[in-house]
């Protein structure tokens, strides 16, 4: 298998990914190079995978690396780290701070840009509450 690949799979060694409809973490893998295969191991007993060196590629492309910002023995919620809406909201409440220390006169934008934070994390506040909801019916 091909140096790419394989710092591919090394990258994605104890990470969440989403794979179809469940989250996963790959927690190895092992090559075998005289049969051309890459068995990965994951933690869920039934996500394993065994394919051919040619495969890996199209495999690869179907994990999303994924966060798990809740978890529960009924539900988890994800974020999809290629659009990780809790990193760029961080990232814009940083930004912010620094901005109304270097220049008071940005407070009052700021305080907007806080209350459409807030309701953004109202509105998932909102969607785990109705997802555990339906859990329970």
């Amino acid at each position: 298998m091909n140096e790419h690949l394989h710092k591919r799979l090394q990258s994605l060694i104890n990470m969440p990914v989403k794979y179809g409809m469940k989250v996963i973490t790959i927690t190895g893998y092992i090559c075998n190079d005289d049969k051309g295969r890459v068995y990965i191991h994951t933690d869920e007993r039934d996500n394993h995978f065994d394919r051919t060196y040619d495969a890996v590629p199209t495999l690869l492309k179907e994990f999303t690396p994924a966060t798990v910002i809740a978890k529960s023995d009924q539900m988890e919620v994800v974020v999809n780290n290629t659009n990780n809406m809790v990193d760029t909201l961080k990232d814009l409440l940083m930004d912010n701070i620094t901005k109304v220390k270097n220049d008071p006169g940005y407070i009052a934008q700021a305080k907007e840009i806080n209350k459409n934070v807030n309701s953004i994390l109202n509105l998932t506040r909102l969607q785990m509450e109705a997802v555990n909801m339906q859990n329970k019916f």
